[in-house]
């Protein structure tokens, strides 16, 4: 864990209304990392320990391409510019004040543990003059700075070559789940093998005796080589309740055809996933069912299932109550495809969504909302009056309001694994004479000097959040 000094010169503090009951958010200490050379950065998370800040930008394009980009790292609190890489450094060997062209560190969705301090995972690709474009999945833990204060130090290890064993042609999706500081986090991966088939793996101990096949999609087939499991043959992605101390159920998006599109399916137990045990999250009797609905999400305890459902062109993101049980067999006992506590669960509408769909974005890299990890409360990106603002929505008592953090075109909410820190992305500010904590120039009139213009590409925004 890299220890860092926080800077404290200038707080800036905006109250929201009331949540839950006389219960305020207040944001302290808005600070803003941008990239030297002005490329947008995409998908901005804090590590456990809430020293480290990783993002994504491509170093090829000042536009900010969404093709395979590079990983980069801030320590929170440095000033805004200090960029770290984890590729090799662009120095030199033998001469010391020569710079030589580094090649970028090609990966994707990094993604930090939410119990284990300066560790995260991410989608390697690497390009072999032989063997060609290759995947692999990589746990990989910050252990410090080199001597030229560029390059983090690291230790990785390929979860596909030690966890569980695996060759992908591309890695479509994984998702970790972090118990405690004493275990290992484990894996769920979505990946095309050498066939061309999507193939679901865990490396939860209790896929171990299945291969580590979470369910087979391809196993049973009838003698003209059609897949009996139809339901579940596309997944896209797949969400563990982490919050459920009784038993792990599912939440899952799947690709049902050009007629529904993505549809979301829940399940009683991770162990069993078969088409007879999909419970929709919407009633297929319902119009919605016909239209897009993705990116599902247990609210931390697991209480709430979030999602966002599209009809034409309006997105909305929506929470809707988990049936609760005491133990798995009772959810399977009570829950059916046709006859579920979702058909007759009302489902809230929180409010209309910014998406990928509107920036023309991969769904996996687009963060437009996330739940806080210690209280049933979510943070999101909407539009209004052409303006992308920060909006909270609590659960419980179903009260919302704007999180104004004086920033502007927001983007790719996250909220650090702790709770303390909002995490954001931004390209303007509503006030020149407002400074970040960490601006080199705090003391000038203006704030151009400060973070720059709309022209500078997309910036990280993090907000001290305090939960009163």
């Amino acid at each position: 864990m890299i220890q860092v000094k926080m800077i404290k010169s200038y707080v800036l503090i905006i109250c929201s209304s009331a949540l839950l009951i006389g219960k305020s958010i207040v944001i302290n200490d808005v600070y803003y990392y941008s990239d030297p050379t002005g490329i947008s950065l995409h998908r901005a998370e804090m590590d456990h320990s809430e020293t480290l800040i990783l993002a994504e930008h491509d170093p090829t394009t000042n536009d900010g391409s969404f093709d395979f980009r590079e990983i980069v790292f801030y320590i929170h609190a440095d000033p805004s510019k200090n960029q770290k890489y984890i590729r090799k450094s662009s120095k030199s060997k033998k001469k010391k004040k020569t710079k030589k062209k580094a090649k970028p560190y090609f990966s994707q969705y990094g993604h930090w543990s939410a119990v284990h301090d300066s560790m995260f995972s991410y989608i390697q690709v690497k390009d072999d003059e032989w063997v060609g474009r290759e995947f692999n999945l990589v746990e990989t833990v910050i252990t410090g700075l080199k001597k030229d204060g560029e390059i983090l130090k690291k230790e990785e290890r390929l979860i596909n070559q030690e966890d569980i064993y695996f060759t992908p042609q591309l890695i479509k999706y994984f998702h970790s789940i972090s118990t405690s500081p004493e275990n290992d986090d484990k894996y769920y991966i979505i990946y095309i093998n050498n066939d061309g088939n999507e193939v679901v793996l865990s490396s939860e101990d209790i896929f171990n005796s299945n291969s580590n096949l979470v369910y087979d999609i391809y196993s049973q087939t009838d003698q003209i080589g059609n897949i009996l499991n139809p339901l579940l043959k596309d997944p896209v992605d797949i969400q563990i309740n982490a919050g459920n101390r009784n038993y792990k159920d599912v939440v899952m998006t799947i690709y049902g055809g050009e007629e529904t599109e993505k549809d979301i399916y829940y399940f009683c137990a991770v162990e069993d996933i078969i088409d007879e045990t999909a419970i929709p999250l919407l009633s297929r009797s319902s119009a919605l069912f016909r239209y897009n609905q993705y990116a599902p999400m247990f609210s931390f305890d697991g209480s709430y299932i979030s999602y966002i459902t599209q009809t034409n062109n309006e997105f909305e993101l929506n929470v809707v109550q988990r049936p609760k049980y005491n133990s798995a067999g009772d959810c399977v006992e009570n829950e059916e495809p046709d006859n579920n506590s979702f058909s007759t669960a009302k489902h809230e509408k929180v409010g209309n969504i910014l998406t990928y769909e509107d920036l023309g974005i991969d769904s996996f890299r687009f963060t437009s909302y996330a739940w806080h990890p210690e209280v049933n409360i979510l943070f999101y990106v909407t539009n209004v009056n052409s303006e992308d603002i920060i909006r909270y929505y609590d659960a419980e008592s179903k009260k919302s309001g704007v999180i104004d953090t004086g920033t502007l075109s927001n983007r790719y909410i996250s909220v650090s694994p702790q709770g303390n820190y909002l995490l954001f992305t931004f390209s303007g500010y509503k006030d020149n004479s407002f400074h970040f904590i960490n601006c080199e120039h705090k003391d000038d009139n203006t704030n151009v000097n400060c973070c720059g213009n709309k022209s500078t590409g997309h910036k990280i925004g993090v907000a001290k959040l305090e939960i009163q």
